[in-house]
This record gives C-alpha cells, sequence and structure tokens, in this order.
C-alpha cells in the first residue's frame, strides 16, 4: 500500500541528522519539483518503504537542507571510496624483493580493478602496472589485489635499483593524476 507523507524541511534535517537518515538519501528519488518566488516544493518516492515525500520548504530552507543532507551523506561514506589524492605507502621487505607495491586495503579502490593496467609515471619513464595477488575466494574484482606489480618484469625493480636510499619501512608516494588510469610514484623524500 502506498503511503503519503507530508513534512517540514525541519523534520526531515532532524532525521538526516540521525544515522537511519543515510538510508533516505540513498534510496529516495526526486520525482518532481516545484519552484515559486516564495518556496520549493519537492516530491518524491522512496521505493523501499512504498511512499511518497511531499516536501514543501522556503529557498532558504532548502539551501540549509542541501548543506545538512551533503554533510550527512559525506560524513558517511565508507573510507576506502574516499579519494585520496596522494597516497603514502609503507614498503615492505618482500615488496622490496620481489618488486611490487603493497597497496593497503584504504587506497584500493583509488586503482582499477583487478588486472586492468595503468601507467605509474616515474623518474625513469612510464611504467605499465597492474593490482595484482587476489585471494581465490575474492569475486569483487574493484577490491581484490594486495599488490601493485609491472606489467613488464622488472620495470619496477629497475625504479627501486634508481632509489637505494628506499628500505623496508620506507615510504613511497603514488599520487593521482587520472583516477584509474594514471599515477605519478615517488620516494618519499622528494
Amino acid at each position: 500500500m502506498l503511503k503519503v507523507n507530508i513534512c517540514s524541511s525541519r523534520n526531515l534535517m532532524e532525521f538526516l541528522s540521525k544515522e537511519e537518515g543515510y538510508g533516505l538519501l540513498k534510496e529516495v528519488k526526486i520525482e518532481d519539483i516545484y519552484i515559486s518566488e516564495e518556496y520549493v516544493k519537492l516530491v518524491a518516492f522512496d521505493e523501499s518503504r512504498d511512499t511518497v515525500l511531499i516536501l514543501k520548504m522556503s529557498l532558504e530552507e532548502l539551501q540549509e537542507f542541501i548543506n545538512k543532507a551533503l554533510k550527512c551523506l559525506f560524513t558517511r561514506i565508507p573510507k576506502e571510496y574516499k579519494t585520496h589524492p596522494k597516497m603514502a605507502i609503507e614498503l615492505k621487505k618482500y615488496a622490496l624483493k620481489y618488486q611490487l607495491i603493497p597497496l593497503p586495503r584504504k587506497y584500493r579502490l583509488q586503482f582499477p580493478s583487478y588486472g586492468e593496467e595503468f601507467t605509474l609515471l616515474t623518474d625513469i619513464g612510464e611504467i605499465p602496472a597492474k593490482v595484482t595477488s587476489k585471494y581465490k575466494r575474492e569475486e569483487n574484482l574493484e577490491k581484490a589485489g594486495n599488490y601493485i606489480k609491472s606489467v613488464k618484469p622488472g620495470e619496477l625493480g629497475k625504479w627501486y635499483r634508481k632509489h637505494p636510499e628506499l628500505k623496508p619501512g620506507s615510504k613511497i608516494i603514488i599520487e593521482i593524476l587520472e583516477p584509474k588510469r594514471k599515477y605519478k610514484l615517488l620516494p618519499h623524500n622528494l
């Protein structure tokens, strides 16, 4: 059965500030908007609750509502989905030995899906690379993979040899230039 809720902007903003308010932002589709000089009326459909929401508010209240809704939405985005323009990654002994870059979980979604190629710009030139080493049962290829390796064997090894100051515990920086396509690789001391 379809329900109709008519609510004020104050009630809606109070609701959004609570944890369950985040669900509202994910599941409500705005069907119609009416704007006059005095107010804005939104008609939305909430599929998960089979409810039509009718919201009438002044333009000032709309601005406040949008600011509150965006704040609510962005504070609840899981860390792994947030963009990290520069990522500091600590090197492990095995990474140097096997010419890999460890890929911490918090940065995993900043890179393409498992096995897809991307470019690392370095001081020795461009290195085609990909995310590798997934668990057998991992089916979500966007989250799969624990390391970055060069597509052509030995390319990351050349970069590591150019930077003998890099030891286990040293940090490298990967900067996003074009998401999922192009990155800049630097030793941390630059």
